[in-house]
Formats: C-alpha cells, sequence, structure tokens
C-alpha cells in the first residue's frame, strides 16, 4: 500500500465501523474481532525505505498524481478532519499498574473543536517534532535541480523565475520570512531546517512537467505567454 495515503485508509476502515455500527447494532460492530496491526520499529530502516519505494512502479505513479491533484482540491477543513485521514502519534508509555498493562495501545478520544484539547496536541507534536533529528535534504531536488530537470523535459522557456512562480501558485511551501517555514505540501516540498533551505520532491517535477507543457496551463501559472525553445543541431 503506498504509504501516503494510509491515514486515509485507516479512517475508511473507521467510518465503515462506525456506520456498520449506526447502522445495525452495536453488536455487529468489528471492534472486538479485529487485531491490532504491530509496529516492530520506532522508525523505518533505510532497508524498509527502500522496500516501499520498490512498491511504488512507474504504473502507479498516475494513481498517486491523481490522489495529489484531488487532495489539493480540498478545504483544509476537510484535510484536517480525523473522518477524512486518521493519522496518530505513538508515544511510549510505561505502564503504571498491572492492570493497565492489558492493552499495548491506547486510543485517547480527541475533540478538534476543544481549544483545550487542541492545545495538548500542539503540545505532543512540538515534543515530538523537536527529538527529530534532521538528515538534511538527501534524495531531495534543490531549487536549480527542478529548473535543470524541466528544461530537459518541458518544450517552452524554463528558467528560476518559472519555478517560484509555479511554487507560489500551488502555494507547496511558505513565502519567504514565514514564520513557519515548515509548512508545506510534503508530497512536494519539505523544509530542512539546518541548511534553512526547500527540496522538492519527483512528484513535484512530474507536476510542473504536465501543466508547463499545456501553453495555457503555462501562462496560468506563470502570468506569461509560453516561448518555446528551439533546439539546434
Amino acid at each position: 500500500m503506498e504509504p501516503s495515503v494510509y491515514g486515509e485508509c485507516q479512517a475508511l476502515l473507521l467510518n465503515f465501523e462506525k456506520l456498520l455500527a449506526a447502522e445495525f447494532g452495536k453488536k455487529y460492530a468489528l471492534t472486538e474481532t479485529l487485531a491490532l496491526a504491530l509496529q516492530f520499529s520506532p522508525a523505518s530502516s533505510g532497508q524498509s525505505a527502500k522496500a516501499i519505494k520498490a512498491l511504488a512502479a512507474a504504473e502507479a505513479k498516475s494513481l498517486i498524481q491523481y490522489i495529489e491533484k484531488f487532495r489539493s482540491g480540498l478545504p483544509t477543513t476537510t484535510l484536517a478532519s480525523t473522518e477524512y485521514s486518521f493519522s496518530v502519534f505513538l508515544v511510549p508509555k510505561t505502564a503504571t499498574r498491572v492492570s493497565a498493562a492489558d492493552l499495548s495501545v491506547e486510543f485517547v478520544p480527541y475533540d478538534s473543536n476543544d481549544p483545550k484539547q487542541e492545545e495538548k496536541l500542539q503540545r505532543v507534536a512540538a515534543i515530538i517534532k523537536e527529538k527529530q533529528v534532521s538528515v538534511g535534504l538527501k534524495g531531495f531536488k534543490k531549487p536549480g535541480e527542478v529548473v535543470k530537470a524541466l528544461k530537459s523535459r518541458v518544450a517552452f522557456k524554463i528558467n528560476a523565475d518559472t519555478h517560484t512562480r509555479a511554487w507560489k501558485y500551488y502555494d507547496v511551501r511558505p513565502h519567504s520570512g514565514s514564520g513557519n517555514p515548515e509548512k508545506t505540501k510534503a508530497q512536494y516540498c519539505v523544509y530542512d531546517d539546518l541548511g534553512d533551505m526547500y527540496g522538492y520532491t519527483d512528484t513535484w517535477v512530474d507536476l510542473l512537467v504536465e501543466a508547463l507543457s499545456n501553453p495555457e496551463k503555462y501562462k496560468e501559472i506563470t502570468g506569461k505567454d509560453p516561448i518555446s525553445v528551439q533546439t539546434t543541431t
């Protein structure tokens, strides 16, 4: 399964469970008959990451691009809803008494409309982020590399300004000087705090190749008429 849709798949199962109980009664719920998925490591190993990437075959790229395009058209309230995508933080917790050790995973109810609960969640997220170690932008493309890749695949004039206008058009990262530079659309762009720079994904390059190859879309994104690049032999 593509890792980027885990949250949505989990939300689908929870919604289905809720529907079963609402329509047919709680006795038909699947809660007591399904086992919990187990995490064998607190973090993915390098080999695991490579294996996951290997599963994302070329045939799946178009599907992933469709999913990302669909997401980009959703309102923020939908994207933030656990009924759309259910994601969790796994926080190590030691049982303080024998009876508390019966369950290895505890689901704590969370109401996004409660300011106090929202504050607690943000505090947990902040603690987790502080423990993360930056490994730079290995595997991501710098802006200049994105421009170079686009030049080789798009028939119209491409330069640094083209790319700047593109990330602003798609709003994949905050503007320079933002107080929250890390708030990016992760499927396209990530921020490295140690290098104070942004890295871009191959998915981002593929999106721009398709968009900028269309004359009308090129003008919509850049505000300029496309200029064909003449090649000489």
